[in-house]
């Protein structure tokens, strides 16, 4: 039993070492995962990873490639299988000649597959001399890392080492704009500036050659770019903003040039801002109503200017009101300078201090406005640039006026019409004489007719205007008046009230002795009509005196005359109204016109006398004549004037030349007229008994 065991063993051990043999023969090397070839001291430090399957067997084989065509070459055999890193030394190659590119195998019990090509950065800079250091390198890795980063570092002149940028896999150029590389003393001297590039991977660090090139600064600052140039509304001073210089480290300050035109450029005024300001204000600026261009120069160590940068032109504001204007006149200056342009332009309007309101937005290149406004109103105006850009908006100056208008009146009160004969009515303005410049216009309608202008009148200084209207009749037609007031502008104020004139009418029955008389009312007084007064004359009277009085409501009136036989019979008549008291204290009296009405003449005349009798003397008796144009004349039947007289209280007693006369019939003629004159002849034949 023992012994078959034994052979079992045997047998085991040696089937195994079999197997063991065919594996080994049969396993495939993997080359070293080269990482990394950086420059160091002008040597080149290869860095690998051991491949996972490495035995004490293995060794590795390092091969080189200048790049010159001649292709690789093995620069190195029997490494160790641990080692992870090779200096390729300085003396055997210049890594500043050339990129150069390795590769590494793994050999033992066979040959691995070559690794990866890892190169050398080799770093160039082609433009020396300038201020801009172009840097320019390959990718070590073919093809090219998509993680990492490359790093690139400077030396100015020994002063030591430092990162001045970083980018990303992709990219292996790079511009470092150096600054401040100047030499007062000697403008031409150059720099000697020293670059590496390097990449870094988790791994490992990567350099580059070092290279050195020449430089100075020729590069003056950019343009500063002004933000906006505006006029401060609330103070009238001038605010200029920029946007500051970021690339420019030796940056010490900046110049501020102000100019009264762009065409002449004669410099008003400069102003020296440090570094890290970007906005100033002119508080002291004496050129506050007209528009003005700025420039900004910026100024470095080496005292490099790039030349004069565009203008940028403020806004000004000018206003104008006329008192009779509703409206101001806003113009100003459009805004130049920024590249964007004006997007749109607000109008702000302050009225009476309540704070400003945007009451228009215009065009950007309107730059005139009439706004409509309110009198006597204070208003400041000011325009706001928007631009299409995200500048800050540009304004102009605050411009103020005040919008006084002419003085107006507080009323214009018709006072009075009243008729001062057949062919003349009168029309009283009561008039505010403070206005200015005020204006009346009067009206005239005839009966229900339309109003019609009749006339323009100025302002006096007197309170009453008086006016006659000397086309007329009076006495049948009534006239409508009232007065426009105008104020000192041309504007329409107001309408006066509307007067008319009282038109009387009268008859007279001689049937029953009755003057009848009837009248228009009087309209529109402010204190309305107190009375009406009814004033009359007789025919032989020189005035009218008060006849009797009447209220507002009353509009007629009949006299009886039989008392007055013994006139002429001519009696005349005018109404008065009597205005009640109104609020101006003016109260005053319209008369009409004057109406006279004849009473028919009454005459009676005896047709016989008798000389012995009773009625022995012929005398007519007569009533409403003119006494003085009687005449009455006697003739016999022979046409012989045998009596006169112009007495009517002379009669004819019968006689001639003393004697009575006999009887008969004789003939009669009186003559006379009426109290308005008209003539009248009366005829006929007496008998005279004796």
């Amino acid at each position: 039993m023992k012994k078959r065991v034994l052979i079992f063993r045997f047998w085991f051990a040696a089937i195994l070492s079999v197997i063991m043999a065919v594996s080994a023969k049969a396993q495939v090397l993997e080359p070293p995962n080269l990482l990394c070839a950086s420059v160091v001291n002008g040597e080149v430090v290869l860095t690998w990873e051991i491949p996972a399957n490495s035995q004490p067997s293995h060794f590795y084989r390092i091969q080189r490639d200048l790049n010159d065509g001649t292709g690789f070459t093995t620069i190195i055999d029997g490494l160790a299988f641990t080692s992870t890193t090779y200096t390729d030394n300085a003396a055997v190659v210049d890594p500043g000649a050339g990129k150069i590119t390795y590769r590494i195998q793994t050999y033992g019990s066979g040959s691995s597959a070559w690794s990866s090509k890892v190169s050398t950065i080799f770093l160039t800079l082609p433009n020396i001399g300038t201020s801009i250091a172009q840097l320019s390198w390959n990718a070590p890795y073919d093809p090219p890392p998509t993680t990492g980063s490359y790093q690139i570092y400077r030396n100015i002149e020994g002063d030591g080492e430092i990162q001045v940028g970083t980018v990303s896999p992709s990219i292996t150029t790079y511009a470092d704009t150096l600054f401040g590389l100047c030499d007062q003393d000697d403008p031409n001297r150059l720099f000697a500036v020293e670059y590496r590039v390097s990449y870094q991977r988790p791994e490992c660090e990567m350099f580059s050659n070092l290279n050195t090139g020449n430089y100075k600064d020729e590069l003056p600052p950019e343009y500063t770019e002004i933000e906006t140039v505006s006029v401060d509304p609330f103070t009238g001073f001038t605010n200029i903003s920029w946007y500051p210089i970021t690339n420019a480290p030796d940056l010490i300050d900046y110049t501020i040039k102000e100019y009264f035109s762009t065409t002449e450029q004669e410099v008003i005024g400069v102003v020296y801002v440090y570094e890290g300001v970007n906005y100033w204000v002119f508080d002291e600026d004496d050129n506050l109503n007209d528009a003005t261009s700025f420039q900004i120069l910026a100024h470095d160590t080496c005292g490099q200017e790039l030349g004069l940068p565009p203008f940028y032109t403020t806004m000004r504001a000018n206003s104008s009101y006329q008192d009779c204007d509703q409206f101001i006149e806003l113009i100003w200056t459009n805004y130049t300078g920024w590249d964007e342009g004006v997007e749109k332009q607000n109008i702000y309007v302050n009225k009476d201090n309540a704070g400003y309101q945007i009451v228009e937005t215009v065009s950007n290149v309107q730059n005139a406005i009439q706004l409509d406004i309110e009198p006597n109103s204070s208003y400041c105006i000011y325009v706001e640039a928007v631009s299409n850009g995200s500048q800050r908006p540009s304004t102009t100056n605050a411009t103020c006026v005040d919008t006084d208008y002419p003085e107006v009146i507080d009323f214009n009160y018709l006072n009075r019409v009243t008729t001062v004969d057949e062919k003349r009515i009168q029309i009283d303005l009561l008039q505010d004489v403070n206005g200015n410049g005020t204006t009346y216009q009067l009206l005239r309608a005839k009966g229900d007719d339309p109003f019609l202008p009749f006339g323009t009148y100025s302002e006096t200084n007197n309170p009453l205007i008086t006016v006659f209207d000397t086309d007329v009749n009076a006495s049948n037609t009534v006239y409508r008046y009232k007065w426009k007031a105008f104020d000192g502008c041309g504007a329409e104020l107001a309408e006066s009230n509307t007067g008319k004139n009282i038109v009387l009418t009268g008859i007279t029955t001689s049937q029953n002795l009755i003057n009848s008389l009837q009248w228009t009312n009087y309209s529109t007084w402010d204190g309305g009509v107190d009375e009406y007064r009814v004033l009359r004359k007789l025919g032989s009277e020189l005035d009218f005196s008060l006849l009797t009085t009447f209220g507002p409501g009353q509009f007629s009136y009949e006299e009886d005359i039989e008392a007055f036989l013994l006139e002429e019979g001519e009696f005349c008549y005018k109404i008065v109204a009597v205005e009640g008291t109104n609020q101006f204290g003016s109260e005053t009296t319209s008369e009409s016109n004057e109406v006279c009405v004849t009473q028919e003449p009454l005459m009676w005349i005896p047709n016989t006398i008798v000389l012995d009798g009773y009625n022995k003397v012929f005398k007519p008796v007569a009533g409403f004549i003119d006494f003085e144009s009687y005449e009455m004349e006697i003739y016999n039947k022979w046409g012989q004037k045998i009596f006169a007289s112009s007495d009517i209280e002379e009669g004819w007693d019968g006689t001639y030349k003393g004697n009575n006369v006999a009887s008969d019939y004789y003939r009669y003629i009186i003559v006379y007229r009426d109290g308005s004159g008209k003539s009248y002849l009366k005829q006929g034949v007496l008998y005279v008994i004796v």
